[in-house]
């Protein structure tokens, strides 16, 4: 990972990414050869990227050699931002990152995190009780949660994300944002068979051989 970019991207893995990896090139410029111009530094890393901005800015600036033998890659998309990415014909104006997704070369792995505002999913709660102090509590405990339809055909329908392929693994991961919750809350049951439906969907596209 280059210096010059290490502070903005990172690998939850690898913490301090920057400092090892000016610490090898420090050791001979053969090292430096074997490693970076090689591109075992990205062959062996899982590359994690917060949104598509920053995928793309990364992307488009390392050397194309070396963006051709990454492996892995997580992508969080905060969908208030970043929804017209899932439309029919999006605009350039997004980036499409999952062209850029499907012009990585030997990719194998994908995770692709939708972060929901509030207004695409629905918190379903149990109510307030008794606490151990004798007093009525007023917090609700969220028992399930259920994502939009709509948001859910959107990405179902989405060709760009559906058109990468043969690769081993997708993976679909849905995090509500604005939530202080400190464990996941399951999907009401309906809403966790569509959910899983559509990313089996899309997992059975994008694992395929390409044609």
């Amino acid at each position: 990972m280059p210096w010059k970019k290490g502070r903005k991207f990172r690998d939850p893995s690898w913490s301090n990414a920057p400092k090892e990896t000016a610490a090898l090139y420090l050791l001979s410029r053969q090292v430096y050869i074997d490693v970076v111009g090689s591109g075992l530094l990205y062959r062996f890393r899982k590359f994690y990227f917060s949104s598509p901005t920053t995928m793309l800015n990364y992307l488009w600036v390392i050397n194309p050699r070396h963006k051709d033998v990454i492996r892995t890659i997580q992508l969080d998309i905060a969908l208030v931002t970043y929804l017209g990415c899932f439309a029919a014909d999006p605009a350039r104006t997004c980036g499409r990152p999952f062209e850029m997704i499907a012009g990585c070369q030997n990719l194998q792995h994908f995770t692709l995190n939708i972060k929901l505002h509030p207004k695409y999913y629905r918190m379903q709660y149990k109510p307030g009780n008794w606490n151990h102090w004798q007093h009525w509590s007023l917090r609700q405990t969220p028992v399930s949660m259920t994502v939009s339809n709509t948001v859910l055909d959107l990405v179902a329908g989405c060709a760009s994300l559906k058109r990468i392929r043969g690769l081993k693994s997708f993976e679909l991961l849905w995090t509500p944002t604005r939530s202080s919750l400190q464990n996941p809350v399951p999907f009401e049951k309906n809403n966790e068979v569509r959910i899983t439906q559509v990313a089996e969907e899309i997992r059975a596209l994008i694992t395929s051989k390409q044609q």
